[in-house]
């Protein structure tokens, strides 16, 4: 008699799978109903709970009992995470062990952690008073809200920008550049979020600004050629005086639980007279060494925050959950997404203008051609050879570019003289980097 029970599907197809919805703190249950559901052929394989526990232990994906971490156990990686993460609290420290480290700890575990090593830390985050305002947005991507955060951009000359999807709390984007200003880098970040994911929505929000008027047009002409009916209409909405609620939102979150342990380390430069914000190279080296890694750092903060659940709020008619699942996969909270699909890829020739694009092609990131316009030929070859050693140990870099500005000045300085000037050189090397006139 054969088996009544389908064959298992292959473990190769699923183990990319069941690695990113572990890391997103799912259980057992959760995992298992997202593979059948998605990506496993139900009608020629099956999987059952007992084979799924034996191919994620053969992982090493072990579950919060099997690892069974306790305060000592964690308490080298709390330190060690704390470092940047100076106010994280519980949610926030649960998620940071799970991505950084891949431990799995209870919040028991962690609240025990915290009264005993850090009761003075609890206390802070205790007793902060909101206030609620009103926001609608019928579903999915009728809406992206795109702010700026320029809280730094005076003290350490980094600017950051988010975009975020006030239905399902989704971040569409979360980017660090050392300039706000520019149009037409805000209008790429859009560009490259509808590259990548292949739609837009109904219509995008700002504050009122020259630097978001390229993300206006751009959206209204894509919405225009899509839908000929809205020919006549603008589809962005302009508010004033921080009505842009969403996105003030989330840099509260961000100013909360991110900054100010990256403050206390960029901090250190002034305060020990290595890093001059008036000498171009100090500058220069600063952003190679700094821009990649802060946005790294927020790549895994956006992550975070779109893989964690947040709290159900009775406040909210909106549907409780991670903010990746409500956002690609609505209809399994009820709701509805108004995305329209862009399956042709936005031209970047009407809205970025040819001597920002250096030669690239389509296809190429607007963040990486901003980058290389950054960091040259040239300035890369000498840069990743004297720098790249201490660049992975962020916490030591003024340490060791108080010894070595002299030096990767002097191969700086020999390759700026080797570079092919445009028609109208800059007074500065600084200038001429900003200018993004790079001639190749």
């Amino acid at each position: 008699m054969p088996n009544q029970h389908k064959p298992n599907s292959p473990v190769g197809l699923l183990r990319d799978k069941i690695c990113y919805y572990w890391y997103q703190g799912k259980n057992d249950k959760q995992i298992l109903r997202h593979l059948l559901d998605r990506h496993i052929d139900t009608t020629q394989y099956g999987l059952g709970m007992t084979n799924f526990k034996a191919i994620r232990k053969s992982m090493d994906l072990l579950s919060t009992r099997q690892q069974g971490h306790t305060v000592m156990s964690i308490r080298g990686a709390v330190e060690e995470i704390r470092v940047f993460n100076t106010t994280a609290g519980i949610l926030d420290m649960k998620s940071l062990l799970l991505k950084k480290k891949g431990i799995k700890v209870s919040r028991a575990v962690l609240q025990e952690y915290f009264e005993t090593f850090e009761p003075e830390l609890k206390q802070a985050r205790l007793g902060r008073k909101l206030v609620f305002r009103q926001f609608w947005a019928a579903g999915v991507n009728v809406l992206w809200c795109i702010d700026q955060h320029d809280k730094w951009k005076y003290k350490f000359g980094l600017c950051f920008h988010v975009a975020v999807d006030p239905f399902s709390g989704y971040l569409i984007w979360l980017r660090v550049w050392w300039n706000n200003s520019n149009p037409i880098l805000i209008c790429s970040y859009y560009l490259d979020a509808v590259s990548s994911l292949g739609y837009v929505p109904l219509l995008t929000q700002s504050d009122p600004g020259s630097e978001n008027v390229r993300v206006a047009n751009a959206h209204s002409y894509i919405r225009q050629l899509l839908d000929p009916e809205l020919q006549d209409g603008i589809q962005h909405n302009w508010k004033r005086d921080k009505s842009n609620i969403k996105a003030e939102i989330e840099w509260s979150k961000f100013r909360r639980r991110w900054t100010p342990g990256f403050e206390l380390i960029l901090a250190q430069g002034e305060q020990r007279g290595i890093f001059d914000k008036g000498h171009p190279l100090h500058i220069l080296t600063f952003r190679f060494l700094v821009i990649p890694f802060i946005q790294r750092e927020v790549d895994e903060y956006r992550e975070r925050v779109n893989d964690y659940p947040k709290r159900k709020n009775k406040r909210k008619l909106t549907p409780a959950g991670r903010p990746s699942d409500i956002h690609f996969h609505p209809a399994d909270f009820d709701s509805v997404d108004f995305k329209v699909s862009a399956l042709t890829t936005p031209s970047y020739d009407i809205f970025l203008p040819s001597r920002y694009r250096l030669g690239f092609p389509p296809s190429t990131s607007s963040w990486q051609r901003r980058n290389t316009c950054l960091q040259t030929t040239q300035f890369c070859s000498s840069s990743h050879r004297h720098l790249q050693p201490w660049r992975r140990e962020f916490t030591s870099i003024w340490a060791c570019l108080s010894s070595r500005w002299l030096t990767f000045g002097t191969f700086l300085l020999s390759s700026w003289s080797r570079l092919r000037w445009p028609s109208k050189p800059a007074s500065s090397p600084l200038k001429f980097f900003e200018s993004g006139a790079m001639v190749w």
